[in-house]
């Protein structure tokens, strides 16, 4: 197997995983070459052609099998376009993909410090946009790797902020054990109230700062999805039956779905949120 015959596999597979070819660009040393088509599929993975299975140039989970690739060759350059990627744009929630760049957030802490400022940064811009609304709570992984104050600062101000699931980055912070947070986390769960319909949102809200509240008692903290998960083959390999035979929706799937139908890509979305939207 040589670079290019990787790259083919990677682009053209439709089922099964890779894992031969992903292994092999994993091995090679880091060049300019490896770097830019890592970026440009992993761009193109929103693209409605490829969601759609029209693409000439990569099948529905290429950006996926890129993405792992990734793992070994990370760059700045690869780390700024995900956190542009998760604060600007109403991306479909493509689990798997989602799932797999949301390792490449904690990876990207660790290997560079900076990343975290601007992980913290991109979530603060985000908040500001009303339409589209951008998943930036994926980037939220990044309090796990917090060092310094104005680090810390960051984080106080967004729970100052109306982000998107306040009380689910308050159990991350608890998580990880950060007593400097815990006031605050305190002051929300009490503004918040405790009087809520069961079942309701607000009702699981209030369970979430509970439960982050009652974090701050224990050890043994559970630690983020990048520490947690093992490597990448182990992780895929349990995942094998959903490529087996998954394919992209058709044209001929959208003629007939309705604004409000579940969008045939199997986001779990409706059609009007997913690919219509884009």
């Amino acid at each position: 197997m040589d670079k290019k015959s990787a790259f083919e596999i990677l682009d053209s597979q439709r089922y099964g995983i890779p894992y031969e070819a992903i292994q092999f660009l994993c091995e090679m040393e880091l060049n300019n070459e490896i770097e830019s088509v890592i970026i440009e599929r992993i761009k193109k993975a929103y693209n409605e052609d490829v969601i759609l299975g029209n693409s000439d140039t990569q099948t529905y989970h290429a950006a996926l099998w890129y993405a792992i690739v990734a793992e070994k060759h990370l760059t700045m350059e690869l780390v700024e376009w995900i956190a542009k990627l998760f604060s600007t744009e109403a991306i479909p929630d493509w689990d798997m993909l989602n799932e797999q760049l949301l390792f490449l957030v904690g990876a990207a802490c660790e290997k560079y410090p900076e990343a975290v400022d601007l992980f913290l940064d991109s979530i603060a811009k985000a908040v500001k946009l009303d339409d589209p609304k951008p998943p930036y709570m994926y980037l939220y992984e990044s309090v796990f790797f917090i060092t310094t104050e104005s680090q810390k600062e960051k984080v106080k101000e967004l729970l100052k902020c109306n982000i998107d699931r306040k009380s689910l980055f308050s159990v991350m912070l608890a998580e990880k054990g950060y007593d400097w947070a815990k006031d605050l986390i305190q002051d929300l769960a009490n503004k918040h109230g405790e009087n809520h319909k069961q079942g309701s949102e607000a009702f699981h809200t209030a369970e979430e700062y509970r439960y982050a509240l009652s974090l701050f008692e224990k050890s043994g903290r559970p630690q983020c999805f990048y520490l947690m998960r093992t490597d990448w083959q182990t992780h895929y390999k349990g995942l094998e039956a959903m490529f087996d035979e998954q394919e992209a929706p058709t044209l001929m799937d959208l003629a007939n779905v309705g604004r409000n139908d579940p969008c045939p890509c199997g986001s779990g979305k409706k059609y009007k949120k997913c690919c219509l939207r884009n």
